[in-house]
């Protein structure tokens, strides 16, 4: 009988602060067993406004991210930290976005921000980017990490 490896992710204690940042919210999630399968990635719609039947299509702003998520559960910076200290666990297909994790939100000396998972072509790496109103693109190369159980 093959024992399958089990990875706990402890979601509750302080998250990683880059110099200079300071953690303005932290969502605890206790302790979480790693299952690729249990995890959601969220790609928020470009749609900002329908008008008279009509569409509106803009970039939308971190801020507005935060506030589509609501109560489901983003996993937090505790668990892209993880992943970067046991990067096989990655799945194969986020090599191909930017997965961020709103669980943790950061000031970063001018304004709020949240930390990401990236592939920079030969390993995996930390990004963020600002939740700013002015020009912060989310959509499907920027999905959010949210717990499956939440849809």
């Amino acid at each position: 009988m093959i024992k399958e490896e089990v990875y706990l992710i402890n979601c509750d204690t302080s998250p990683f602060c880059p110099r200079g940042w300071e953690v303005l919210e932290h969502k605890k999630g206790g302790l979480l067993t790693w299952d690729p399968d249990e995890i959601r990635l969220y790609a928020p719609k470009r749609l900002l406004w329908v008008h008279k039947k009509k569409r509106i299509w803009g970039d939308i702003s971190g801020y507005m991210v935060k506030k589509r998520i609501g109560n489901k559960f983003a996993l937090n910076a505790n668990i892209l930290d993880y992943l970067l200290r046991y990067p096989k666990l990655i799945p194969e297909k986020w090599k191909n976005v930017s997965v961020y994790f709103f669980g943790t939100i950061y000031h970063c000396g001018y304004d709020e921000a949240v930390r990401c998972l990236v592939w920079d072509s030969s390993k995996w790496r930390s990004g963020y980017m600002p939740l700013n109103e002015d020009g912060s693109f989310w959509g499907d190369d920027n999905p959010i990490a949210l717990l499956n159980c939440q849809k």
